[in-house]
């Protein structure tokens, strides 16, 4: 009995990674080639059933959807975030999804321990502030996971 009950709390706290209702995608913007707005368009493409909330201070809307200026801005804690920012801004939008009641986020950034000392002193943080924020992180360098 303890072993299922086990599993069903593992999978309890990886739910809204797997099965988000609401998904902020944060660095989204509608200009060519930027990820988090490839992130918006492709979960309007492939209808996502949730709400889809684009996070940018510098937009007002992305892909037709309202743009939030920030992750405190939503209307209530995203599920899931996208985390479609440079390398260098990923341990602060952590720390910003904690803040804002988000426990769960996916790192599309590359440049960490595979990129040498510097990357790894910056994976080394982000490990930190995850630990110390309970943030549940998908990555880095990852574009997630496939709940088939």
């Amino acid at each position: 009995m303890g072993d299922t009950a086990s599993r069903t709390d593992a999978y309890a706290r990886l739910a809204k990674l797997l099965e988000p209702r609401t998904i902020a995608v944060v660095g989204a913007s509608d200009q060519p080639g930027n990820l988090g707005g490839r992130a918006v368009a492709l979960l309007a493409k492939f209808a996502f059933p949730g709400d889809v909330w684009p996070v940018n201070p510098r937009r007002t809307n992305v892909g037709g959807l309202r743009c939030y200026s920030s992750l405190r801005e939503l209307p209530a804690p995203a599920d899931l975030a996208i985390l479609a920012v440079p390398a260098h801004a990923i341990v602060e939008a952590v720390r910003d999804c904690a803040a804002a009641g988000i426990g769960h986020g996916i790192a599309w950034a590359g440049g960490f321990a595979e990129s040498g000392e510097e990357g790894a002193a910056r994976q080394r943080a982000l490990v930190d502030v995850c630990r110390a924020t309970g943030f549940l992180l998908c990555g880095p360098n990852s574009l997630g996971v496939i709940n088939a």
